[in-house]
């Protein structure tokens, strides 16, 4: 790659402001995007887009333009390219406690007594107060219109409304799944945010504690 692009093994980035100030930005992003599939008239079109995004933000801002087998998103500053993804694996029933395996999420559910909890700041982990958790749990990906209360807010919020002011692509926003209750209330923006509704308290007397790892 370029010293304008950066690739992983999930997703290649091409910094934007890189890209216009090389000497030819149309034939480098070709060159660039062109082994993803991405054609000539697909070039064209998101050089037109980067070039007047200063006039038109709007337009360019969470464009998106798929081939045959990647697809590319225009972000804040970079140009986000990542293989399409298989279908998004059914929501999965977590009746109890234990080890369950989502996608790339390994979830480790266990209680204890609040006493003997001993709680981390780490985003990974999920306290809450398991009086306010009604089993059987669902953990499934995000769906329009969730909504949850941000731990330590007042009001509840739009998922999407949230990750977009975390500035969090709408690549990673697929990959984000949430953790629900028995009634469908969404406990946990999992690795992000809590629900404020099962915060302990110190009249708490058992905890849930959930960690998620990536695998």
């Amino acid at each position: 790659p370029s010293s304008s692009s950066r690739q992983t093994a999930q997703q290649m980035r091409i910094d934007i402001s890189a890209l216009l100030n090389s000497a030819s930005p149309e034939m480098v992003l070709f060159h660039l995007i062109n082994r993803f599939g991405f054609n000539a008239d697909q070039t064209e079109q998101i050089n037109h887009l980067l070039v007047n995004r200063s006039q038109h933000p709007d337009k360019a801002q969470g464009k998106m333009f798929v081939s045959s087998t990647h697809q590319l998103l225009i972000d804040r500053g970079a140009l986000l390219i990542e293989p399409i993804a298989d279908m998004p694996q059914k929501p999965m029933r977590i009746p109890e406690t234990g080890v369950y395996l989502f996608e790339h999420h390994k979830l480790i559910l266990k209680t204890m007594k609040q006493e003997e909890t001993s709680i981390s700041k780490d985003k990974n982990m999920l306290y809450a107060d398991l009086s306010k958790v009604a089993f059987p749990l669902t953990l499934r990906h995000i769906a329009q219109g969730d909504r949850f209360t941000p731990f330590g807010m007042k009001g509840s919020r739009l998922v999407s409304d949230y990750l977009t002011d975390r500035k969090i692509n709408l690549f990673d926003k697929a990959r984000i799944p949430v953790l629900a209750d028995a009634q469908g209330k969404i406990i946990w923006l999992v690795n992000e945010r809590a629900d404020n509704g099962i915060r302990i308290t110190p009249s708490t007397t058992d905890v849930l504690v959930v960690r998620c790892e990536e695998m």
